[in-house]
C-alpha cells in the first residue's frame, strides 16, 4: 500500500504473523510477545539500514514479551537499545495542537509533588530539581500538575514536560483520546505510535476505535516527508 511516495510495510515475519480476530486464548503470551518481539526488530533494522525512513508501533502487552525474553519497560527503552543505547525521551502529540516546527516553544514544566510542593511541604524536589532545569531551559514551572495542562489547552504553552508516565498520558487522553501520538524523541530513525493499549478484550470484533493509529501513520508520513 502506498501513502503519497512513502511505502507501507508489514514487518511482521510471514511464519509469525496471526490471523486478525484469533484471541489470546488461541495462542500463548509467549507465541505473541515472540512475534511482537521479531516484527519490531525487523523494523528497527530495516530502519538502521535506511531501507525505511519510519517505524509505527503497535501497542504491546508487557507480560508477553517479557515471557519471551524481552525485558525492557516498555517501546521506549526497548528502542533506544536496539538503536544502540541512545538517549530517548517519549512526546505526547495531539493531532489537533499544530504546534509542530515552532523554532522558540513555550514550555511548561510540570511539578513531580502536589500543588508543585507547596514550598517544601510535600517533597523538596520541585525546587531543588525541576526548578533548576526549567531555568535552564527558558521554560515556565515547575508548574502543579492540576492546572498546567489547562493552561497548554488554552494556548498559554506549546508543551508541557511532565517528570512521569502517568501524569501526560493521563492529560493527552483524557484531552482527546483517539487523537494523541507517541513520537520517540532521540532515535536514529522516526517511530510514532498510538496512544492506547492492546484491548484484547475487543480483539477481531470490529469495534476498536483505529482513530489513534490513524494518527501515527500520518505523523510519521509527514515527519518523513520534512525531516
Amino acid at each position: 500500500m502506498v501513502v503519497g511516495p512513502i511505502d507501507l510495510i508489514q514487518s511482521v515475519p510471514a511464519a509469525e504473523r496471526i490471523p486478525i480476530g484469533e484471541s489470546a486464548t488461541v495462542r500463548t503470551p509467549l507465541e505473541a510477545g515472540r512475534t511482537t518481539g521479531l516484527s519490531v526488530e525487523t523494523a528497527v533494522q530495516l530502519a538502521m539500514d535506511g531501507e525505511v525512513q519510519a517505524v509505527v508501533t503497535g501497542p504491546v502487552e508487557k507480560r508477553a514479551l517479557h515471557l519471551a525474553g524481552y525485558e525492557y519497560p516498555g517501546h521506549t527503552e526497548w528502542l533506544a537499545a536496539l538503536a544502540g543505547g541512545v538517549d530517548v525521551a517519549m512526546m505526547l502529540w495531539q493531532a489537533l495542537d499544530e504546534w509542530w516546527g515552532i523554532e522558540d516553544p513555550r514550555l511548561a514544566i510540570c511539578a513531580l509533588n502536589p500543588h508543585a510542593g507547596e514550598g517544601g511541604l510535600f517533597g523538596d524536589e520541585d525546587e531543588r530539581i525541576l526548578e533548576p532545569a526549567a531555568q535552564e531551559l527558558h521554560a515556565t514551572g515547575p508548574l502543579p500538575a492540576d492546572t498546567v495542562f489547562v493552561r497548554a489547552l488554552r494556548r498559554e504553552f506549546d508543551a508541557v514536560l511532565t517528570p512521569y508516565h502517568d501524569v501526560g498520558m493521563t492529560a493527552v487522553k483524557v484531552a482527546g483520546f483517539g487523537k494523541g501520538v507517541n513520537v520517540t524523541l532521540g532515535l536514529p530513525f522516526i517511530r510514532t505510535a498510538p496512544d492506547h493499549g492492546t484491548a484484547f478484550d475487543i480483539a477481531g470484533k470490529g469495534i476498536a476505535d483505529p482513530s489513534s493509529m490513524r494518527e501515527a501513520v500520518k505523523l510519521a508520513v509527514k515527519l518523513a516527508m520534512t525531516i
